[in-house]
């Protein structure tokens, strides 16, 4: 427990979650570490979108609304929450830290966007944490074990209910609005300005 708050803790502040996540599989073993990662994982996205929702949003909303990226941005999130942040999430595409605070400052509902996280953060951090067991089996010597052979079950079984529900078109509970962006002259594509 200890271990997962002060992973909660420095990922707040922008510290790699990777290197902590396989630090966690190596002093715990498979099963602790996943279940503490995953929840402490999940906590720390949970926080820093609270933390953006609350703060942040409010002090760059004009600003957000006036750029053509974010309103884009925002309304993909909004139309595809279920394809886009796992994919976010499970792509080494931004680092843990921004990716919950960016979400933060969409128009994306809590509950949606922790759904979401929670499914693709216990992928995520189940490949990293039963990776680095077997890894560690297979360069120490000793054979595969239940737990890793039934995280990589698990994973591959929740990578397709993913795949499968990010399929869908729509998804109902959708109660957030995201607002366009006021289209300028000189932001259309062909024409100079400024």
């Amino acid at each position: 427990a200890a271990y997962a708050l002060l992973y909660v803790a420095a990922t707040l502040v922008g510290a790699p979650a990777t290197p902590l996540i396989i630090v966690a599989a190596l002093l715990f073993g498979p099963v602790p570490a996943f279940l503490a990662m995953a929840a402490g994982s999940t906590l720390s996205a949970m926080l820093a979108f609270l933390l953006a929702r609350s703060t942040a949003r409010a002090a760059l909303g004009e600003r957000l609304q006036r750029s053509g990226a974010s309103a884009r941005l925002c309304r993909l999130v909004e139309r595809y929450d279920a394809f886009v942040i796992p994919v976010v999430r499970l792509a080494p595409i931004l680092p843990f830290a921004a990716v919950n605070y960016g979400m933060g400052l969409t128009g994306i509902g809590f509950w949606r966007y922790t759904l979401w996280s929670a499914v693709a953060i216990a992928i995520g951090d189940g490949v990293l944490v039963f990776g680095t067991d077997a890894l560690y089996d297979a360069l120490s010597g000793a054979g595969m074990r239940w737990p890793v052979l039934a995280g990589a079950a698990v994973a591959l079984l929740a990578a397709l209910v993913l795949v499968a529900i990010g399929r869908r078109r729509r998804l109902p509970g959708r109660t957030y609005q995201c607002e366009a962006a006021p289209q300028h002259a000189h932001w259309r594509r062909g024409e100079a300005g400024g």
